[in-house]
Formats: C-alpha cells, structure tokens, sequence
C-alpha cells in the first residue's frame, strides 16, 4: 500500500508541473502575440506620422515659394495669379494697424502619396518707413544762422542782431526720439531697421543708381557716383561713419547716420567726428537727411531739396515692405 501510495504522489506532481509549464508557455505566447500586436500598432502609428510630417513639410515649402513671389512683387500682385503649386490665397480686410492683409493656404503630401496636409497662415504687408520724416534735415541742436558781415557803406556801426538758433520743433524732436531712443523692451525703431535692411556693406563703393531699398552701410559712405533714382530712390542707415557725395552726384531718398550706441545723449570728439555730412559742389540730395549727433556747420549752406513725392514712393514700392506673419493665425488640419 505504501508503494502505490508513493507512486501517486509522485504522478500527481508530475502532472502538476506540465501543466505549469503549459500554462507559463500559453502565456508567453499570449505575451508575444500582444507585444508583436503593439510594436505593429506604434510603428503604423510612426509611420503615419513621419508621413503625414512629410506632407506638412511640402506644405510649408510651397507656402514658402509663395511668399518670396508675394515678397518680390509686393501688394500690386494680382489675386489670380498663381503664387505656387498647390496654394491658394486671397486678400482680405486691412489688420488693425491699416495694412492688407494676405490669406494662403498651402496643400501639401508625402511623397508616397498617402498622406495628405494642409495649412493657413495670414501675413500683413509692414511699411518699412510709414511716417515720412517732417522736413529736410532733422538734426539735434542744429547750429544757428551765420550773422551778415558789417556793412562798410554804413557810417555809424549798427550792431547785428544775433539770430536764433535753429531748434527743432517738438513735433521734430518726436521724430528723432522715435528713431533713435529705446522704446522699452522693443529698442530703438533704428534697430529693427537695420534688421530689416536686404543689403549690408561695408562703405559705399557698390551703391549706384540701380540700388533700391534700405541698404545698411557700416562705415562711412563715399559712393562713386549718384545712388538710387527718382523712380526707386533708396534709405541709407550709416552706422558709425560719414556721408561724402562728390560732383555732380545726386542721392534721391533718405540718408540717416547714427552711432552704434543709440541712447540719443551721447557726447565728446570721437562723436562729434562721426555723422559729418559733405555735399562737393553741384552735388545734392533729393528728399532728407537725418542724423542722430548735430551737424557741424550750418546744414542749410548743404544742398538738400525735399521731395515729397519720391519720399512717398517709399510708402508705395514693394522694397519697402516686409510680409510679417500675424501672430496666432497659423492652422492645421
């Protein structure tokens, strides 16, 4: 009896342990079979992301495409014109600030073709230079008028009348710190221009009559020849350097000289040197000058014509426009 006993005990543990290890195997097929399952799902779903971010890159491209040609031709563009392949865009109603505004919406897809994206972004068109300055020359602390030399017909001397200097008016002085005083968080307007500017060089050698738009010149500025044209005149940022204009040279639009520190205070003789202006004879400039430091001499005696109407066509021509995204306008569907 002991024996039987023994040998079922011992069959019975057997059994046991199979059908433990049965039931570990069933399991770890179940285990496999889910986690095959789940690696399937995450790499269909990766995949249909990579390829639907794909599609959002052709869309963005395409966007891009159309704005250089919205850039390039400015806001005369006309809406039936195809901007690029796969975008369509209108105009609609001026932004808050007076500018129009430009809708595009931009259709893009993978390169399988199996996914497909599209977005809108509305872009506003930024006047460069939206308020024109007020006057010729705008300068701090210009000098006062030269006083007429004694009469030598006149018997008894007459003592001259001394003349008053010639001091901007306040609407003059809010021009100048406008553009050259820091705006809180913002800087000076004088900045965003320079970052603004589609040329930089260093001197002027290369500015001709052809050259159009805001040109940043680091150093001073002895052009060749006449620059810009009554038709595309030009905005010449000098930073750090003077103006010379040789014979019979004309410049047509706006020269402004600054300093790279543009606090609108600063004083002394390595200042005083920078933002001279010299205009040789027969040359002249057609619309402003401006100039953060004051300029030596008299600047009436400098040859400066002001010209409304080709200071106006920098409120016209596509070069003195930028296209700015309008925050928040951006979409994905």
């Amino acid at each position: 009896m002991s024996a039987d006993s023994g040998y079922g005990i011992s069959n019975a543990s057997g059994f046991a342990t199979i059908s433990l290890v049965v039931v570990t195997l069933l399991l770890l097929g179940v285990l496999t079979l889910m986690t095959v399952d789940v690696m399937q799902s995450e790499l269909q779903i990766g995949y249909s992301e990579q390829a639907f971010r794909q599609a959002e890159i052709d869309a963005e491209s395409r966007m891009a495409l159309a704005m250089a040609q919205l850039a390039r031709q400015g806001q005369t563009v006309p809406e039936s014109q195809t901007l690029a392949d796969g975008v369509l865009w209108w105009k609609g109603y001026p932004a808050s600030d007076g500018s129009p505004l430009v809708t595009l919406v931009a259709q893009g897809r993978s390169p399988t073709g199996d996914a497909r994206a599209r977005i809108r972004q509305q872009f506003s068109w930024l006047a460069l230079y939206p308020e024109l300055p007020p006057t010729a020359v705008l300068a701090p602390e210009l000098a006062p008028a030269p006083l007429a030399p004694p009469d030598a017909s006149i018997s008894e001397p007459v003592e001259a009348e001394p003349q008053a200097p010639i001091i901007p008016s306040a609407a003059m002085q809010h021009y100048l710190d406008g553009l050259f005083v820091a705006q809180g968080e913002q800087g000076a307007r004088i900045q965003w221009l320079e970052d603004q500017a589609s040329e930089i060089r260093q001197g002027c050698e290369d500015v001709t009559p052809e050259s159009s738009g805001l040109i940043l010149i680091v150093g001073s500025c002895v052009p060749a020849r006449s620059v810009g044209s009554a038709a595309a005149p030009v905005i010449l940022l000098i930073r750090d350097g003077s103006f010379y204009l040789q014979d019979s040279s004309v410049l047509f639009g706006v020269v402004i000289l600054y300093s790279s520190t543009t606090s609108g205070d600063s004083s002394g003789d390595a200042d005083a040197a920078l933002g001279s202006v010299h205009l040789a004879d027969g040359s002249r400039i057609e619309g402003a000058l401006i100039s953060q430091q004051p300029l030596a001499g008299d600047p009436r005696q400098l040859n400066i014509r002001y010209e409304p109407r080709i200071l106006q066509r920098m409120q016209e021509g596509a070069s003195f426009f930028r296209l700015v995204r309008v925050t928040g306008s951006w979409r994905d569907w």
